[in-house]
């Protein structure tokens, strides 16, 4: 082999220099399209035989490469994380279906208890965005499990229905938590959202695994401490175990919504990751 690869036969070679210099790319976080110009090559073979036909490209999020309105859905869209999420993909031009349980008054946002209800979502997405969940304090196992595992599930099959029905592909994003996938928490007392959150994360590997071949992308944020309503309600009930939760963090300041919402962005918008945790957390669970 020389300067590319050889196909298994020894008659097909590329030259890497060649192809470096006839690729180019315009950067799609500002809200542009790639291009790239293969070479003339056999596609049934070696790298080209991966990636397909430049005659049928796809985009960042698994789309085919063409100018078109981008169609996003987001749970969990009233506060917290979710408005977050709302606010950056605003920002990329997504045309936008919002859900929440408790939607704010004159909003767009459409009211569902996810945990109960499959969505109605207009056409197929692009990416979605799975943000609504409770916490495990006050609530019964019951629930939690309902909201947080099986009210994602609800989401995610719709949409991946709705993709393969108009044969595209997507990204799929699920906020998770380090609680339960990453490590547990002393004085929380939250077994039932810790074995929620990890049944999301393990749920998202399968799904990856089983969807990658239709190009549709599934991966998932884990937060660490984030000042939200639901880490203001344990301000509220234990105010030491508060300060000693976000304490532990490693980089100065707190972690924000806008921080879960940037990672949430990029996972979007990486075409070549999928069946991936992303931990957020301020270096909490670095040691």
């Amino acid at each position: 082999m020389k300067n590319g690869w050889d196909s298994e036969n020894g008659d097909q070679n590329l030259n890497m220099g060649s192809f470096y210099d006839i690729a180019a790319s315009v950067s799609y976080f500002a809200g542009y399209t790639a291009t790239v110009q293969l070479p003339d090559t056999d596609m049934g073979i070696g790298l080209f035989s991966m990636i397909g036909s430049p005659n049928n490209q796809l985009d960042m999020i698994g789309g085919q490469l063409e100018s078109r309105d981008r169609f996003a859905v987001i749970t969990g869209a009233a506060s917290g994380i979710g408005l977050a999420c709302v606010e950056r993909l605003q920002d990329f031009g997504y045309t936008l279906q919002l859900f929440d349980i408790n939607p704010v008054a004159g909003s767009q946002i459409e009211m569902i208890d996810l945990s109960k209800e499959t969505p109605h979502l207009q056409r197929a997405p692009d990416v979605v965005v799975c943000s609504h969940g409770i916490g495990g304090l006050g609530h019964t196992w019951e629930e939690v499990i309902a909201t947080n595992l099986y009210g994602v599930r609800n989401v995610v099959e719709e949409s991946v229905r709705l993709m393969l029905e108009e044969e595209k592909g997507g990204s799929i994003v699920l906020i998770a938590s380090m609680t339960g996938p990453i490590v547990g928490n002393k004085g929380m007392e939250v077994a039932n959202y810790a074995a929620s959150k990890g049944a999301v994360v393990g749920y998202m590997r399968q799904r990856a695994v089983e969807l990658a071949e239709y190009n549709i992308r599934i991966n998932a944020v884990c937060p660490g401490p984030v000042v939200t309503p639901m880490t203001d309600k344990l301000k509220k009930r234990d105010y030491r175990l508060y300060h000693e939760f976000f304490g532990r963090c490693l980089l100065p300041g707190v972690t924000t919504p806008i921080d879960i919402a940037e990672a949430v962005i990029y996972l979007a918008h990486s075409r070549r990751v999928t069946g991936a945790t992303l931990v957020v957390d301020g270096g909490y669970t670095a040691w």
